[in-house]
């Protein structure tokens, strides 16, 4: 067996975990900017029916000044409204380190380029595992099973034509 052939399946083997390490992160990517926006939504919501409820609490506790809970509890509403803006400005930075706009239909803009290069990387890793290594693998064993155990420059050359022909650039 030349010394080459388990230095390619060494490779293939590297090329494949690549390949299904670039899927998983371009699966966690896209589920990370989908709860990012949800949460981004949710948290909108909660701010919303707090700023309401604080309105309500000022009002009641102007009315009955004699009633300290009314004053504590619009001074809660206040502090979980703060806390809440707080959390709307981590969720806009973890959106904007995902190049995420959630204002707008095109959320998706920054992820999609992270996508298309985690899929160009994929389709790649595809064409390398596919027939381009399988065809290495092949001239190999068909250069090993007639007997040439070393491959001259020549033959290099002509494989890297044979690639090039099949589309590799």
């Amino acid at each position: 067996m030349s010394p080459q052939l388990p230095q390619i399946q060494e490779i293939l083997e590297l090329i494949k975990e690549a390949k299904t390490y670039s899927v998983e992160m371009l699966e966690r990517i896209e589920k990370l900017c989908s709860v990012m926006t949800q949460m981004q939504g949710r948290n909108t919501f909660v701010q919303q029916c707090l700023k309401e409820q604080a309105q309500v609490m000022k009002i009641v506790s102007e009315q009955n000044p004699e009633f300290e809970i009314f004053k504590s509890s619009k001074d809660q509403i206040q502090e979980a409204l703060l806390h809440s803006l707080a959390l709307t400005q981590l969720s806009e930075r973890g959106l904007e380190i995902l190049e995420v706009s959630a204002n707008t239909s095109q959320e998706q803009e920054g992820i999609a380029k992270a996508s298309l290069l985690l899929k160009s990387v994929i389709g790649c890793l595809d064409m390398l595992l596919g027939e381009k290594i399988e065809d290495f693998i092949q001239t190999t064993a068909n250069n090993q099973n007639a007997g040439i155990q070393e491959i001259d420059a020549q033959s290099l050359q002509s494989l890297k034509h044979h690639f090039y022909l099949k589309g590799v650039k």
